[in-house]
């Protein structure tokens, strides 16, 4: 792996572990329309768009982040006639599969390239092509190890750790890689740091809500859930 993975991608190589969890309908719907909201919260999280008082989302600065699944986004987001809240973008992208698939794709060939997930070809009922996602598990198992290291040790956190870890409380996968005591515990670390850096955290509000509002929308456009064994 070249370096750190983003959180989009982090997320997508999650997603693919079927060792331990799986989605529980329309899987690759589920996990694209997912994974466009996820790039909303890594644009809030690199200060490309921010959430007005109302949750809609704003344009915060110019030009292009050199990244083509966020670019893909910001596009998007800059060419609407009018704002919109991340419920509606989500909503937007899921009844607009080529962009949908678009973004999913790219954020795929990112972790391609990373050696992080290999793309194998192979053929429906040996008629139709099917591309099958399969995930390296060391980059997994790195991505798990780097949470552990930061919350659960008393070593740097990252903030890309802390939307992540958010984002895996929520969807209730924390269970899937770590004990129950670890956990509670890192629920807890995540209180801490936000008592102890209330103004160097602020933005953990802003994700907070664009999580919540993410899996909203998803509750409300395509239900279901995630489940785990």
């Amino acid at each position: 792996m070249d370096s750190q993975l983003t959180l989009s991608e982090e997320f997508v190589l999650l997603s693919l572990d079927k060792r331990l969890h799986r989605f529980k309908i329309n899987f690759r719907t589920y996990q694209e329309t997912y994974t466009a909201g996820i790039v909303f919260i890594e644009l809030l999280l690199d200060n490309w768009i921010r959430l007005d008082e109302k949750g809609r989302v704003q344009i915060s600065k110019d030009g292009d982040s050199g990244i083509p699944y966020l670019d893909l986004v910001l596009h998007e987001v800059g060419k609407a006639s009018r704002p919109k809240t991340l419920k509606k973008w989500v909503k937007y992208f899921y009844s607009r599969k080529k962009r949908l698939h678009a973004i999913f794709n790219s954020v795929v060939e990112g972790l391609e390239r990373n050696k992080a997930v290999q793309i194998d070809k192979d053929k429906l009922l040996g008629v139709i092509p099917k591309e099958k996602l399969v995930p390296d598990n060391s980059q997994i198992d790195l991505v798990i190890e780097r949470i552990r290291a930061e919350l659960l040790e008393k070593g740097k956190v990252e903030h890309q750790t802390i939307a992540l870890c958010f984002l895996l409380a929520k969807l209730k996968l924390l269970r899937s890689y770590f004990s129950k005591h670890e956990e509670k515990r890192l629920k807890e670390r995540l209180e801490q740091l936000q008592k102890e850096n209330p103004d160097e955290l602020k933005w953990v509000q802003s994700v907070r809500r664009a999580v919540d509002d993410l899996d909203a929308a998803l509750a409300t456009t395509i239900g279901g859930a995630v489940v785990t064994p």
